[in-house]
């Protein structure tokens, strides 16, 4: 189809997006960021975004992988990782508990990502039930770890007040 779909020419668009983000997360990485899972979180979730936003223009150029898994990497990864590092900083914030994140809430990163691996290297393999199986599990255990780390103490502590500090 003209401007997308396979093999439809679109890939130039998404292309330039992730070698900018990729660019944009060069400059800003710091190996400090690693001693930092709140931090790190944000660092992993933009590169997922690069890395999806290439897969995307591969898909739309007519290559490997489908738009639809592509789309995963971008969103099940960067928007995912993105989602969870900064609902954990606020929960943190929100509930009067020190900004450092969880051991729970890291496991809970990691699988995130996870998920978006799983879901794009099952379609690479051409397993792609497995894929599915593995990222659901992943996510929901993701957000599972979420909820079991911040649900009572956001519950308890009843209405937020200003977000300061």
């Amino acid at each position: 189809p003209p401007g997308g779909g396979a093999g439809g020419g679109g890939g130039p668009p998404p292309a330039a997006l992730a070698l900018v983000q990729g660019f944009r997360l060069a400059r800003w990485w710091d190996r400090a960021v690693l001693a930092e899972p709140l931090l790190w979180v944000l660092h992993l979730g933009f590169g997922w975004l690069a890395v999806g936003l290439g897969l995307f223009a591969a898909a739309l150029l007519g290559g490997w992988p489908s738009p639809t898994t592509a789309m995963h990497g971008w969103l099940a990864g960067g928007a995912g990782s993105l989602m969870l590092g900064i609902m954990t900083r606020l929960a943190l914030q929100h509930t009067g508990r020190p900004l450092a994140a969880p051991p729970a809430s890291v496991a809970a990163f990691v699988l995130v990502s996870v998920a978006a691996a799983a879901r794009i290297a099952g379609d690479a393999a051409g397993a792609e039930v497995a894929g599915y199986s593995v990222a659901a599990a992943a996510w929901f255990l993701a957000f599972a770890l979420f909820l079991a780390d911040h649900a009572v103490p956001l519950l308890r502590h009843g209405r937020a007040g200003p977000l300061s500090g």
